[in-house]
């Protein structure tokens, strides 16, 4: 759970599945995701990313697991780490750097 600063109202509230969860499962209850952002978080020499799936109209982010490379392969058996869902500046904020979705398959970090 996440507060906004400086007001007292919660901005985000999240959780990770307690059974495991995959994108197709995700896929199926809610239908593609609207847009997904690729982060890198690792080094050039340990290059590793993990991805983002949001879901506009129920304002949710799904957090993918990281992976050893800048190009995230995004299968449909992808495991579900997290899902947070926000108040819609919140989410709007954290959606702000993400890209249309384009299918299950490869995504270059950054981009």
């Amino acid at each position: 759970m996440s507060v906004a600063t400086g007001e007292e109202k919660i901005s985000g509230l999240g959780f990770s599945p307690s059974e495991p969860m995959t994108v197709e499962n995700v896929a199926e209850a809610l239908g593609p995701p609207d847009a997904v952002a690729t982060i890198p978080t690792g080094l050039p020499e340990a290059p590793r990313s993990v991805m983002l799936l949001f879901y506009d109209r129920f304002l949710t982010r799904v957090l993918l697991p990281e992976q050893e490379t800048y190009v995230y392969l995004l299968g449909r058996a992808t495991p579900i780490e997290r899902v947070v869902y926000f108040d819609k500046s919140t989410f709007e904020s954290a959606r702000s750097h993400a890209t249309p979705w384009a299918g299950f398959g490869e995504y270059t970090a950054g981009d």
